[in-house]
């Protein structure tokens, strides 16, 4: 049995891309104290999704659990999922014409160990008038995603430069080392 740790959509359909069947279970942790903690954002974020996989793992110890963190951070400052347009439009002020890192960071519990990759994805976007980044806002009403955009939808658009090494990372999954990893357990059974 595979689960992913997650109720995220997003992160659900890239694993339902992998074409493998697994199950969504919510992990139902409170990520404020972690968020507090005074660690690196790479560190925060690989320390979530432990803590989601774990979360789930107690309720199901013998399945293969997947589970997944995304921060975005800018000049050393967590952006938050914007949640309003208001609170959007400010975000994407804050990052047009700068450039602002994803770390993505994801846990798969399996054969009684964590495996864990975490990709940084560095992001730099152009610049805009705040009736361009309304338009945008409007079109793909991205006020749930880290960093205030969705790649998927036009927000490939807003970017001079996109470096990383799995561009699925983007949504949310780091499909590359989900794949192999899965992979690895399969061939070797």
């Amino acid at each position: 049995m595979i689960i992913l740790a997650s109720t995220s959509k997003y992160r659900k359909a890239q694993l339902q891309s992998l074409g493998i069947l697994f199950e969504c279970i919510s992990p139902d942790l409170n990520e404020d104290a972690v968020k507090l903690e005074n660690i690196d954002t790479k560190t925060k974020a690989e320390k979530l999704a432990l803590l989601k996989a774990e979360a789930v793992r107690a309720k199901y110890p013998n399945a293969i659990i997947i589970a997944g963190d995304q921060i975005a951070s800018i000049d050393e400052m967590i952006l938050s999922k914007p949640l309003t347009k208001e609170n959007n439009l400010a975000q994407l002020q804050k990052l047009q014409g700068k450039t602002h890192y994803l770390y993505t960071s994801n846990v798969i519990l399996i054969d009684g160990k964590a495996i864990t990759h975490t990709e940084i994805t560095k992001l730099t976007m152009k610049a805009f008038t705040d009736a361009q980044l309304k338009g945008y806002i409007d079109f793909a009403e991205p006020m749930d995603c880290a960093g205030g955009y969705k790649i998927e939808l036009g927000g490939i658009a807003l970017f001079d430069k996109i470096e990383t090494n799995d561009f699925n990372s983007i949504q949310g999954m780091n499909l590359v080392f989900i794949a192999k990893e899965l992979g690895n357990h399969i061939w070797k059974s």
